[in-house]
């Protein structure tokens, strides 16, 4: 098994092209997303509804090197700035090394 960290990042989904190319720039090889989140928290009930997407939000996950963590959380962090949203990371465990 080979150390790692998880990025997940939940936010409106209208800044999940931000977060994608910050985490990209700083060396994520890959991610998934989770699209029309809902739930609750500091800012209330989060739905999604309606046609427009306004107030969706979106879940952005990506395992990377612990090396390259770091940069990859300021970049996202630097991208969605004062943005609605929660980014938290955990270490992993991971059987393919060369996947990340």
């Amino acid at each position: 098994m080979f150390q790692k960290k998880k990025i997940e990042v939940v936010v409106e989904a209208t800044y999940l092209p931000r977060v994608i190319e910050a985490a990209t720039k700083a060396g994520a090889k890959g991610y998934s997303v989770i699209p029309h989140l809902t739930g609750n928290g500091q800012h209330g009930a989060r739905q999604g509804r309606g046609l427009s997407g306004a107030f969706e939000n979106a879940m952005f996950i990506s395992i990377v090197d612990k090396a390259i963590a770091e940069e990859v959380v300021s970049n996202i962090q630097n991208a969605i700035g004062d943005a609605i949203g929660i980014l938290y990371t955990s270490d992993v465990d991971v059987i393919r090394q060369d996947h990340f």
